[in-house]
């Protein structure tokens, strides 16, 4: 239902705008282009072509989304149908094997109570046994009591027997003494004789019987000794049988339980199936209804493509014409803005021209007209460049202007104008700070004018000067000079570091190393510049001009 109601939403605007595609089309009324809009005409028809193919875009992504989600239901299903058939065939396994240990453990029970029946026979024969043999041991010992009798017996006898034999030699003696007496006496001789072989022949009965009984009690006493040893065997088997029979009655408790815990999934499992197959169906029909609503779609589609496409020619047509007269403007353009550069500059050079004799070869005191700090263009700049414009000249904002023009600024030689004053006899020509900054370049006096200029356009100091600086080798160059409160000096040349100067491609803006006596400043710039200063020809600013003759008067000055 949730993808249902943005699709029922997404016709009805669908059915809207191909109304209202009808309509402005002239489908229901109004002729297109009879206004000469065609052009207003395209866009709205473009817009809504558009409109149009985001909205079917929007209706196959969803129609994709539901395909999607109902081959994942597919998907789903079919997984879940899997498991379910897996369960059921571990259930099938587990009755099978829950039958198979059922049947072993009846037959468990039936060999338990056959070693039970065994087991108790074999205690009553044991017992029988037991009582057999107190049995022969009580006979053993009535036999040794009356074998000890008959040995006793047999003593008495042979001691009768001794003395008989004494009193027969006795009687012999008296025979020979008294033969009269001699047959008497030897018929209890032969009477003796007969009682002798009587208890000899009781002896040898007795001993027989005692032989016998001891055979007898060997006998028993080993059958008494195998059937402790099968007792203790079949104890120890029983034992092993009751715990095998309580490890089977754990394994068949817990068979139970996971039969328990598995049956109440299966459950489940058909619960969800049920839904999710009931939820499939709703799918179904509504991608069903989708897919037509779509055919009709691509139809209503199709109908405004065509129109799109007459509409198209039409726009490329107009378009080229377009295309055209705007070349042929920005072509005028394009005059127009390089007839106004060559007029500022015909104007500016018309301006420098007026004044170059007198003022642009810096050779005397004219020199301070050039530093112009209230020109427009020069304070405009000054200001764009400082961090905090607030009319106060900080060293911040000396060491931004610097770099600023050092980077800038690039440098040439001057070409335009004979200068009868330079001592090199060079093309000499000074330009206006304004025209350094419009041109981007300039030699060592443009751009030490310029910065100059820029120092003083953020505040009004005198303790700023361009120095005229003229080398050992014959070449002069043009530097800037601050003087440090306590006679101390800094140095600035924005043409060093920043372009090609005496053979060296570099960038930036140099600056000497923190504030010193002016001998020291002199000393790091002409290591700087490599070549030694011959003399400070003049400094000045908007102010002041002073010129000199040696390095002493500067430094007398300074």
């Amino acid at each position: 239902m949730r993808t249902l109601v943005p699709t029922i939403m997404a016709i009805a605007i669908l059915l809207a705008l191909c109304i209202y595609l009808a309509y402005s089309a002239g489908y229901l009324g109004t002729v297109p282009g009879e206004d000469g809009t065609w052009k207003a005409l395209y866009k709205r028809t473009d817009e809504e072509k558009d409109n149009l193919t985001m909205i079917l875009e929007a209706e196959e992504d969803e129609s994709e989304k539901l395909r999607n989600e109902c081959l994942a239901l597919d998907a789903s299903r079919d997984e879940w149908k899997l498991k379910y058939l897996q369960k059921v065939a571990a259930l099938d396994a587990l009755q099978s094997r829950k039958e198979v240990l059922e049947s072993e453990y009846n037959e468990t029970l039936i060999e338990k109570r056959q070693l039970e029946s065994q087991y108790a026979d074999q205690v009553q024969a044991t017992q029988i046994a037991e009582n057999k043999s107190d049995q022969l041991s009580t006979e053993l010992t009535m036999a040794v009591e009356k074998q000890d009798k008959w040995h006793s017996l047999y003593n008495a006898s042979q001691e009768n027997l001794t003395h008989l034999m004494s009193s027969y030699k006795q009687k012999q003696e008296e025979l020979a003494s008294m033969t009269d007496s001699r047959d008497e006496w030897k018929a209890l001789y032969n009477n003796m004789k007969e009682s002798r072989d009587e208890w000899e022949s009781r002896y040898t009965d007795v001993k027989s019987n005692y032989d016998d009984l001891t055979t007898d009690y060997e006998e028993l006493e080993e059958a008494h000794s195998i059937l402790s040893m099968d007792y203790d065997s079949l104890s120890n088997q029983y034992t092993y049988l009751n715990s095998q029979n309580s490890v089977l009655k754990s394994d068949l408790n817990r068979i139970r339980a996971d039969f328990s815990i598995l049956n109440s999934s299966y459950l489940t499992l058909q619960d969800k199936y049920d839904q999710l197959n009931t939820t499939y169906g709703q799918y179904a029909e509504t991608y069903t209804r989708l897919n037509s609503s779509y055919w009709d779609l691509n139809q209503s589609y199709a109908n405004l493509h065509s129109l799109h496409l007459s509409l198209l020619n039409d726009y490329n047509s107009l378009l080229t014409n377009y295309s055209n007269l705007q070349a042929d403007y920005e072509q005028l353009e394009l005059d127009y803005e390089s007839l106004g550069d060559d007029q500022k500059w015909l104007i500016l050079f018309f301006e420098d021209y007026l004044n170059w004799y007198g003022v642009r070869t810096g050779m005397d005191q004219n020199t301070m007209e050039i530093i112009t700090p209230e020109d427009p263009v020069v304070s405009a700049q000054s200001a764009d460049i400082v961090a905090y414009p607030d009319g106060e000249l900080s060293w911040t904002d000396m060491n931004y202007l610097n770099s600023w023009v050092g980077n800038n600024i690039a440098y040439n030689h001057d070409t335009a104008v004979w200068c009868p004053y330079s001592h090199t006899d060079r093309f000499e020509y000074w330009q206006s700070p304004n025209r350094t900054i419009m041109e981007g370049r300039g030699d060592c006096e443009d751009q030490a004018n310029l910065l100059l200029s820029l120092f003083l356009a953020e505040q009004d100091v005198g303790y700023a000067y361009v120095a005229l600086v003229d080398f050992s080798d014959d070449t002069g160059h043009a530097v800037v000079f601050i003087n440090v409160e306590g006679d101390n000096m800094f140095i600035y040349d924005p043409t060093f570091d920043s372009a090609w100067f005496f053979g060296l491609l570099t960038t930036g803006g140099w600056k000497s190393d923190g504030c010193g006596s002016e001998t020291a400043k002199i000393a790091e710039y002409e290591m700087k510049a490599g070549r030694s200063i011959d003399r400070i020809r003049a400094v000045y600013n908007d102010k002041t001009y002073q010129s000199f003759s040696t390095m002493q008067e500067f430094y007398d000055w300074f």
